[in-house]
């Protein structure tokens, strides 16, 4: 299936992730400029309130804050905002599609509901729920497993063809197995894949990027991103070889698991040294220490991934 037949573009997917105050209100200036880098480093798709974006967190008034905030970072004809609706509620859900509408944004990412694992009729329900009423709308979904259900193929092939609107999916899967599931069905929807994932994927068909890790470098990204697409094997694969070997370290410093954004944010304070590292509550954060250790081996070992 050639791009044309696709319904969202093939690019690199960013998140934008949220600065805190030592009062947990957003940080303003340094929100703003952090969206401000990623658009001067030519990425013109990019989503708020994502795990790493803390959207399962958020109160009402700061979605709404935040969203009319990166609105006007983001007004131009070549680009694209997304606001990420990650809720247990519905009702919620809807009332945010409808808020982001209010400011210019066309644009969805949603996240199944985590407190019960869906069944295949509630599933359809749900995206049916969701993008139904919002025809002018376009939505991807988050297939993480934090919802406990991961969308088969099968069922994504499904819902494209009931789902006009449904345009995507960002999947997670490092799994060549499942790589290869996804990228052999010819459906409309374009798949993001993680750092990792991606320069694989990419040599069966058309996709998206779903950046994280290679946030730290976005020149050296886009070589990766187009290097992929040219099929210059070697080339990706050294790319892919650093990439794993920087979340290896990036997991070695850390300790234990922590929620996506603890991690995000390494990367957004890399390009903005006032970034804080702060998670809302009840989440705990990486440390300064691990953040220095890691930037010093970005520095001595991989120094093309970091500016």
């Amino acid at each position: 299936m050639n791009e044309k037949t696709k319904r969202y573009s093939s690019t690199i997917l960013a998140t934008a992730c949220i600065p805190w105050t030592e009062g947990y209100d957003l940080d303003e200036d340094v929100f703003k400029r952090q969206v401000g880098i990623l658009i001067e480093n030519k990425v013109s798709h990019i989503y708020l309130f994502g795990t790493a974006g803390e959207g399962y967190a958020v109160s009402d008034e700061d979605f709404e804050l935040i969203v009319s905030i990166f609105s006007k970072v983001m007004q131009g004809s070549e680009l694209y905002p997304m606001a990420g609706i990650v809720n247990m509620s519905m009702k919620t859900m809807l009332k945010r599609i409808e808020i982001s509408m209010g400011y210019g944004i066309r644009d969805f990412m949603f996240a199944l509901p985590s407190w019960g694992e869906l069944s295949s009729g509630e599933i359809k329900k749900f995206f049916h729920q969701l993008c139904d009423p919002f025809p002018q709308c376009r939505f991807l979904h988050y297939n993480t497993g934090r919802a406990k259900r991961i969308i088969e193929p099968s069922e994504y092939e499904n819902l494209a063809v009931e789902i006009p609107n449904f345009c995507g999916a960002k999947i997670t899967t490092d799994s060549i197995r499942t790589i290869h599931a996804y990228m052999n069905r010819e459906m409309p929807l374009q798949l993001f894949f993680g750092d990792i994932a991606y320069g694989y994927a990419r040599l069966f068909g058309e996709c998206g990027l779903l950046i994280a890790m290679a946030l730290s470098n976005l020149d050296t990204a886009w070589d990766y991103f187009y290097a992929a697409q040219k099929r210059e094997f070697n080339k990706v694969n050294q790319y892919q070889r650093e990439l794993s070997l920087m979340s290896e370290k990036l997991t070695e410093l850390t300790g234990e698991p922590k929620i996506d954004g603890a991690y995000d944010k390494f990367l957004a304070r890399l390009a903005d040294p006032k970034f804080s590292l702060a998670l809302l509550p009840p989440y705990d954060t990486n440390t300064e220490k691990s953040f220095e250790e890691y930037r010093d081996y970005l520095k001595k070992y991989q120094p093309h991934w970091i500016k």
